[in-house]
């Protein structure tokens, strides 16, 4: 009568068996990841030591959310040594402008 789906690292939603999963909500962003999204968008190519400094975070909890919003295809990451830089997907770009 129940069937769920992972959202995310941590999350499992439930859906009553008769109804489609909603493919546009798959993940939901806490406030912490969408001020991580604010900050990239606002510096492109930013590290995730600088993130964390800029939002007062440990440098743990950016690397965890970082991940969760590369599953979730919202950002893409480029390793330059050991640096990750972070800019935000293409499409993503692209639903912005269209708002």
């Amino acid at each position: 009568m129940i069937k769920s789906r992972r959202e995310g690292l941590r999350y499992r939603a439930f859906y009553p068996t008769g109804i489609k999963f909603p493919e546009k909500e798959r993940y939901r962003l806490t406030e912490l990841q969408i001020s991580i999204l604010k900050v990239i968008k606002e510096n492109e190519g930013i590290t995730q030591k600088e993130i964390a400094s800029k939002l007062e975070e440990k440098k743990q909890t950016i690397n965890y959310n970082i991940k969760i919003l590369r599953q979730a295809d919202k950002i893409r990451v480029r390793k330059k040594g050991r640096e990750t830089h972070c800019y935000i997907a293409e499409e993503n770009k692209t639903e912005k402008k269209a708002e």
